[in-house]
């Protein structure tokens, strides 16, 4: 079965809600709900997530993740802006 874009991403999202409803302190989900969230149009979700994703990733000593959250975050904000 072949999905279309959309398709993909509502899925993903509703992937990532679980896994962060199991694990709240679950970073990469926070990360890739927030990039599915940018690609769907929804700015102010995106940067909800990572901005949470770049605080848990510097709590459990993943600084580069957490930079590359933050990276991203700088852009989004620069294309709103």
């Amino acid at each position: 079965m072949t999905y279309n874009r959309l398709e993909q991403d509502q899925q993903a999202l509703a992937d990532y809600n679980q896994t962060i409803q199991l694990d709240p302190n679950a970073a990469e989900a926070y990360f890739n709900r927030g990039l599915t969230q940018y690609r769907l149009g929804d700015e102010p979700k995106a940067i909800t997530d990572l901005t949470k994703a770049a605080s848990l990733f510097n709590a459990q000593g993943k600084g580069d993740m957490a930079q590359k959250a933050e990276a991203i975050l700088t852009q989004i904000r620069a294309i709103e802006a």
